[in-house]
């Protein structure tokens, strides 16, 4: 269960921070509530595992500027929370309605967890891939079909191209790793997709960073 604290962060970045509030009223409380937490680390700690620990109801029941701040954290200061405590609940922020930016940070997220990954370590995305494919297998979902999985990948897929584009070097490798397994899943009308997509990004980026991509599909 959430601590005082956390809860009253909650209320506050609903009240200041959320639709409906002006601009430059958000970006005021926004700087006021950085520098409270900058002030202590344990309780910047705290907030995050609190999040990290709701419940699926818990988590469906927030508003979207809670998750995008709460994501946003994650992505600039990985290193308060542990892989353990993040994946599941990241995964399951991918498929969060209310906000186009919300799977992107939830990526994002998982990508920066992982940062400098192990050889033959996990794909940061494995975790999203997984629960992608097992609610198109058991149907979970009212009314998700085949097309709504390929629907889902084909969106983490294009985040991850957009990724690619705007990662430094320290995480260039791991979205390469990450579209590498996209690209090997059984799911030969996905794959194919991908695949094209990623030509035509190839195409179309600096020499560079776009024979980073085609290596991904050459020995296919």
């Amino acid at each position: 269960m959430p601590t005082l604290s956390t809860f009253l962060t909650f209320r506050f970045i609903e009240d200041r921070l959320g639709a409906g509030v002006a601009r430059d009223e958000a970006d005021l409380a926004g700087q006021e509530l950085e520098f409270h937490l900058s002030e202590s680390r344990e309780e910047q700690q705290q907030l995050l595992r609190d999040y990290l620990s709701l419940g699926a109801d818990d988590v469906d029941s927030l508003a979207p500027s809670l998750h995008e701040w709460f994501l946003e954290r994650i992505v600039s200061s990985p290193e308060l929370v542990t892989v353990e405590q993040a994946e599941l609940q990241l995964a399951h922020a991918f498929f969060l309605g209310g906000s186009a930016l919300i799977p992107f940070l939830a990526v994002s997220a998982l990508l920066a967890l992982y940062r400098r990954p192990q050889e033959g370590s996990a794909s940061a995305v494995a975790p999203v891939v997984r629960e992608i494919v097992r609610i198109g297998q058991e149907g979970e979902l009212a009314g998700w079909r085949e097309r709504e999985t390929y629907s889902r990948l084909e969106q983490l897929g294009d985040i991850l191209i957009d990724l690619h584009y705007l990662a430094g070097a320290d995480v260039a490798p791991l979205v390469l790793a990450a579209l590498d397994e996209l690209l090997h899943l059984d799911l030969p009308d996905f794959t194919h997709h991908l695949e094209t997509r990623l030509r035509v990004r190839a195409a179309d980026l600096p020499r560079e960073r776009g024979r980073e991509l085609a290596t991904l599909f050459e020995s296919r």
